[in-house]
């Protein structure tokens, strides 16, 4: 019996940030800490086995507040939006569903490009 091909993930677009993107991220606590802005993998996270590694190393960001809050498992939520700031070579790419993005850069770059923080009932 001939196993079932492996499903391969599909070709990504990665873009560097030019200064100015907009994106929202889901924070984990009540509070906005850095650890709000590791991967999954910089979490100590195994890798799910549907997972592209390239998805696996980076944040998970959407392109919308209400994008962040579909995902949102708990009330209240809290939502921090970032705009990215050009020449920290951050990296993103649009991944998985619909206003998904993945963002590649160091914790510190993404925490210091938050410019709001906004509590969700």
């Amino acid at each position: 019996m001939t196993p079932a091909p492996r499903r391969r993930p599909g070709l990504i677009e990665v873009l560097s940030a030019q200064g100015g993107e907009t994106f929202h991220r889901l924070l984990r606590g009540r509070q906005l800490e850095l650890r709000d802005f590791y991967s999954a993998r910089e979490l100590g996270r195994r890798v799910p086995s549907r997972t592209p590694w390239v998805v696996f190393v980076g944040v998970s960001m959407f392109d919308s507040r209400k994008g962040a809050l579909t995902v949102a498992r708990r009330r209240p939520a809290i939502v921090a939006q970032l705009a990215l700031p050009a020449g920290r070579g951050i990296n993103y790419a649009k991944t998985a569903s619909e206003g998904h993005y993945t963002i590649w850069a160091a914790a510190e770059d993404l925490l210091a490009a938050v410019v709001d923080v906004v509590r969700h009932p």
